[in-house]
């Protein structure tokens, strides 16, 4: 691939705009958004049923006050298809060899436009799961010569107050998944997933997604897309009041009339229980899939044969690995697993692992982090890979100027058994909780970094050219 190297890989390396570099503008943070806690974010209630009642669910900048983190469980809702007119988006420069600064036509304080992030060839999706009043909302942004303009604005055509419409996002060519985990599909916050296809110059949503059962709790938390197969996490899945949390995947494929349930993973052969929170995170490629069980500490590899997925791999963090699962990323036979309570440098500092296909097996052949990680930074919230260039979000590192909470993102190239460090993307005039790197994307163009902290927590997103 082109070189792009900025300096040295183990020093930090501050970017203006002419340099490649991501730009964050000063953010009004609202109170509600500061912790109690100085090293994890505070936790506000949210109402779950009474068969998770022992998890706080996280809201927007929020995690939750244990030893274990949890991202933004958002809890908003869509109403219908909007397209809005394409716009050229304020203060970007031309997206050719450029840091573009993206933020939509429509947008408030505490909107948290970037909290998911999504990308495919030159489209770019972005949810903003808090809009509205906690309703959510995605936006599509197209390339169109050197600009990116907001082509879409969409909402579902059944969203409720709390449905978290948003909270993920994935796209495969035409054809676009959309997380809503707190819509009552079966019952309170049991989640649906809105499948949108491009069909003539617009986004229509053809199908809406939920679980075979009602137990599948928050469903659509998590959601990918490879071609013809869907995966969608419900992490807080409970079994009939026996074990609680305990999570799981579906996966659906079209069968050329539509989506239809395919599988209900479970976990169970690695011996899934009760909090594992198996399905926090999924994501697929051609025929193998993986999804993470970060309170388990462990990721669990799949194989389609003979239209039977079956589990190949068991991953398991060991050590000071912390939360390993809770982020992953598959490109062929490759695994990038973010870990971002992991203390190998320092507390909580975090690390992401790559992992790839042996004729015995996946074996471990990177583990990566960076010198410059301070106790609490938690990289490995985020990761994305494609190819051999891995990024990964650390969104409560403090950045270059030590503001709270800024976020930063880091970006590897990989040979073989080695890494790189190719760049580190900081604010050069951030704001405290802008979280910038709480959700990432890389193409072989560009890579997407969302900052929905970001003045008062409306959001924003970063988009920086590889060419």
């Amino acid at each position: 691939m082109k070189n792009w190297l900025w300096g040295r890989p183990s020093k930090r390396r501050f970017f203006d705009m002419n340099k490649l570099i991501v730009i964050l503008i000063t953010s009004l943070i609202l109170a509600a958004c500061q912790p109690a806690n100085p090293t994890l974010p505070s936790a506000q209630s949210v109402d779950v049923p009474q068969a998770v009642e022992a998890t706080v669910l996280p809201t927007s900048m929020d995690t939750p006050q244990s030893e274990e983190i949890a991202p933004p469980a958002v809890v908003s809702t869509p109403q219908s298809s909007e397209t809005a007119a394409p716009a050229d988006i304020p203060a970007s420069q031309s997206a050719s060899g450029a840091v573009v600064h993206i933020t939509p036509n429509r947008s408030e304080p505490g909107d948290g436009f970037g909290q998911a992030v999504a990308a495919d060839g030159e489209t770019i999706v972005v949810g903003a799961p808090l809009a509205e009043g906690r309703k959510g909302a995605v936006y599509v942004f197209v390339r169109e010569g050197n600009q990116w303009r907001e082509t879409s604005r969409l909402t579902a055509a059944d969203g409720m107050a709390n449905d978290v419409f948003g909270q993920s996002v994935a796209i495969s060519g035409e054809t676009l998944v959309i997380g809503a985990s707190g819509h009552p599909a079966l019952g309170f916050a049991t989640g649906a997933a809105y499948v949108f296809q491009y069909q003539q110059g617009s986004w229509v949503q053809t199908q809406k997604l939920t679980s075979s059962t009602a137990l599948d709790i928050r469903f659509g938390w998590s959601v990918a897309i490879d071609g013809q197969t869907i995966v969608v996490g419900a992490p807080y899945r409970s079994d009939q009041g026996e074990i609680i949390n305990v999570g799981s995947a579906i996966v659906f494929a079209n069968d050329g009339q539509g989506w239809v349930q395919q599988a209900r993973l479970t976990g169970r052969s690695g011996g899934a229980r009760s909090s594992d929170q198996f399905g926090w995170s999924v994501a697929i490629r051609d025929s193998t899939l993986a999804v993470g069980a970060h309170l388990a500490n462990a990721v669990y590899l799949y194989r389609l044969s003979n239209g039977v997925w079956q589990e190949e791999a068991f991953l398991k963090g060991n050590g000071n690995t912390g939360q390993f699962g809770y982020s992953v990323s598959l490109a062929q036979d490759t695994l990038a697993v973010g870990a971002p309570t992991t203390s190998d440098l320092n507390t909580r500092a975090g690390a992401a692992f790559v992992y790839m296909r042996q004729p015995n097996g996946w074996a471990e052949t990177a583990q990566l982090s960076s010198d410059g990680l301070r106790p609490g930074s938690l990289l490995g919230w985020s990761v994305d890979l494609h190819g051999d260039v891995i990024v990964a979000g650390a969104r409560e590192s403090d950045g270059l100027a030590d503001l709270e909470k800024s976020g930063v993102a880091y970006a590897y190239q990989l040979n073989g058994g080695s890494s790189v460090l190719l760049g580190e993307f900081y604010a050069s005039n951030p704001a405290r909780f802008d979280h910038f790197g709480h959700a990432v994307a890389v193409t072989p163009d560009f890579i997407l970094v969302g900052a929905p902290g970001q003045d008062a927590a409306s959001g924003s997103v970063y988009v920086i050219s590889l060419g």
